[in-house]
């Protein structure tokens, strides 16, 4: 996913945060460790009270550098995303039933053999059919039996082969490792699934392991970070140094496995209490002052967390009913209540949701909504896409359909109409923009050579034509008599250049650097002819960002 986020509520801004996800009522903290100056990068645990695995950082605890590949017999790949939280599968056009029965029984053998399954053909043929139709409950249940060592991931084999889950997500294998592109980021596995490289579009980080037990963390070209782990794979320090010196973190458990200390690189100290559920219960800091968390017995579920200054909040879960006067399991919502802390009541928040099942029986978020005293939102989602098809902001709205890809193809925002054209090549072929107030239509036109490369944009008939190279050389941009060379180096634009203009250098932010009069005339025409070098779409977060 390009990583589906949590809705929660923020208690404190420092060097973590906590919250509720109001969806599921699960308490949710996050806490930053170490940084790594001038990188971006930073080492960053969380706890969530649904989690019931055991990670780097104990139980209920998970980070990204937990993301795991898991590869099955029936020829699908899995990412777990955080070593514990949501998964994402990529499965090939046709099943392998072979591999598909091989996970079957050897799911069912373990089961029978811990008395989790009644060795009896109607118990059998049952959980049989389960695990052959519910690819979710299948492959958590296989990556049990991987993780307890009782069988080995699959090997995909030499050949190069691809997994697509959608344009934007795609595996490949190579013959030795496995690479995701997730959106715009890249990770790395190795064969046995354990991630090797991120590449997100602020940091670096390489991965090294020891008999299978992370060792140490590349953070890009600049630092080398220790991983000291027990005997249980556990993290028990992090260190890496820079120019003012050693940077350290610290971590200690029970015998339960529950984090019940934490320092941080900059010296913060933290001490955690759990229930006998592992729910966190407690967080304690220097100061003697603390957080306290409360949680229904039955459900799990959240019912107050007070913070350090005496303020609360309260949680409700209203329930709602089918047709046929049954719980609705897949229609929920949260009612959310702040006091200050003399106790007198200073907010109020409602959110609701409500899920629809798809025709092959998964279910999908269909409606959510959230008003609280000073707001109203409003959203629908398309089952196959994930994203809103109607969203209302208070007095704004905006309505999108996708196409059988899963990209937004039109956009209509109040008086404002966008639209989307791909090519066979899924490249942007073009881009409508329509303001129906002024009656404004802007179109803009791609054309492509063999290699994919743009060589022709069209705005309102007016044609840019580019030839050259965009990495390590002169790209020219040709538009009726006016002709500009841009030199490139790295693939960043460095300088531009007009017969009778002259030659300017280019700064950041599209700044001149150049003294010459004539250099804002040659800025201005340049900003013109490279805004049509980068093909316009109507972008999925277009109905979220602009209303």
């Amino acid at each position: 996913m390009k990583r589906i986020l949590l809705i929660i509520l923020l208690y404190w801004p420092a060097s973590g945060f906590s919250g509720v996800n109001i969806r599921t009522g699960n308490f949710y903290m996050s806490y930053t460790d170490i940084e790594f100056p001038g990188t971006g990068a930073d080492i960053t645990r969380t706890y969530n009270s649904f989690t019931s695995s055991t990670g780097y950082f104990g139980y209920g605890w998970s980070s990204l550098l937990e993301t795991q590949l898991f590869a099955f017999p029936d020829g699908q790949i899995a990412i777990r995303w955080w070593g514990g939280g949501g998964m994402d599968i990529f499965g090939p056009p046709v099943k392998d039933r072979n591999g598909l029965y091989q996970m079957i029984e050897k799911i069912m053998t373990d089961e029978i053999s811990h008395d989790k399954l009644a060795n009896n053909p109607s118990a059998i043929a049952g959980r049989r059919a389960e695990l052959a139709a519910d690819d979710y409950t299948r492959l958590n249940a296989y990556i049990r039996l991987i993780r307890d060592k009782k069988t080995a991931a699959w090997f995909p084999g030499r050949l190069p082969r691809e997994w697509k889950r959608n344009v934007n997500q795609v595996i490949r294998w190579n013959g030795k490792n496995f690479v995701l592109d997730n959106w715009a980021d890249r990770y790395q596995f190795n064969a046995g699934g354990l991630l090797t490289e991120i590449r997100e579009e602020k940091f670096w980080f390489r991965l090294r392991y020891q008999q299978q037990r992370l060792s140490v963390i590349l953070v890009g070209n600049q630092y080398q970070c220790t991983v000291s782990t027990d005997s249980l794979g556990r993290i028990l320090r992090l260190r890496y140094s820079d120019s003012s010196g050693w940077k350290e973190s610290q971590y200690r458990y029970d015998t339960d496995n529950n984090l019940v200390y934490s320092k941080d690189a900059g010296g913060n100290e933290y001490r955690y209490q759990y229930d006998k559920a592992h729910n966190l219960i407690r967080i304690g800091y220097t100061d003697a002052g603390s957080m306290e968390i409360s949680y229904d017995p039955v459900t799990n579920r959240t019912l107050k967390v007070k913070e350090r200054n005496g303020a609360f909040t309260t949680y409700q879960y209203p329930y709602f009913y089918t047709p046929e006067g049954k719980l609705n399991l897949l229609h929920y919502a949260t009612r959310i209540r702040k006091f200050d802390s003399t106790g007198a009541a200073v907010f109020m928040e409602y959110h609701e949701y409500e899920s629809r099942t798809r025709a092959d029986g998964s279910d999908y978020l269909y409606r959510q909504l959230t008003q609280t005293d000073t707001s109203y939102e409003e959203s629908l989602y398309d089952p196959d896409v994930g994203n809103a098809f109607y969203r209302k902001k208070n007095k704004k709205e905006a309505w999108a359909t996708y196409d059988g890809k899963g990209r937004c193809s039109t956009l209509r925002i109040n008086d404002s109409l966008y639209i989307s054209v791909y090519n066979i090549q899924d490249l942007p072929e073009s881009f409508i923009q329509i303001d129906s107030l002024r009656q404004d239509t802007t179109r803009y036109n791609y054309r492509y050579d063999g290699q994919k490369e743009l060589v022709e944009s069209s705005r309102n008939g007016t044609i840019y034509r580019f030839s050259g190279d965009r990495e390590n050389g002169i790209l020219r941009i040709s538009r009726d008599s006016l002709t500009l060379e841009i030199e490139y180096k790295n693939g960043q634009p460095q300088s531009v250049s007009h017969e009778r203009l002259g030659k300017i250098s280019l700064g950041e932010a599209g700044k001149t650097i150049s003294p010459d009069p004539r250099a804002n005339e040659l800025l201005s025409l340049y900003n013109e002819c490279a805004e049509m070098l980068k093909p316009k779409k109507v972008a999925h977060e277009w109905i979220w960002e602009r209303i």
